[in-house]
C-alpha cells in the first residue's frame, strides 16, 4: 500500500504479514515519514500510546519526528479486506504527497503526532 501511494516500503515486508522492526534497523534507514497503524488500535489509543515514548532517545532523532511528519492512522483501513483499503492508499498518497494529492479525510482518519 505504501508503494502503492508513493512511498517507499523498504521498511515493509510487501505481500507478507506484519512484523516487527528493531530500532537498530530504524535508525539506519532514518525514515522521513511514519506512519502507525497497529493491528485493531484506534487511531486515539495509537496516538495516546506513541506520545508516551515519542520524545525518547533514539525516537527524537529521526527525521520524521524532527520535522513532524509521524502519523498515528485509522487501521481499519489497512487491515479489513474490501473498498475501504483503496481508502488507506488514498489517506497514505496524500501525506506522503501533501502538495499534489488530496484525499479530503485526511484529518479524520490521521493526526499527526510528531
Amino acid at each position: 500500500m505504501v508503494r502503492l501511494a508513493g512511498g517507499d516500503a523498504r521498511l515493509g515486508s510487501e505481500g507478507e504479514a506484519s512484523s516487527r522492526i528493531e530500532v537498530d534497523r530504524l535508525r539506519e534507514e532514518s525514515p522521513e515519514l511514519i506512519f502507525l497503524l497497529p493491528c485493531s488500535f484506534s487511531q486515539s489509543r495509537t496516538a495516546a500510546e506513541w506520545i508516551a515514548f515519542r520524545d525518547v532517545s533514539p525516537w527524537r532523532n529521526f527525521p520524521a519526528i524532527r520535522e513532524g511528519r509521524v502519523f498515528a492512522l485509522e487501521s481499519s483501513l489497512f487491515h479489513r479486506p474490501g473498498p475501504r483499503l483503496v481508502d488507506g492508499v488514498e489517506l497514505m498518497a496524500a501525506l506522503i504527497h501533501p502538495r499534489c494529492c488530496s484525499f479530503g479525510a485526511e484529518f479524520d482518519l490521521s493526526r499527526k503526532v510528531a
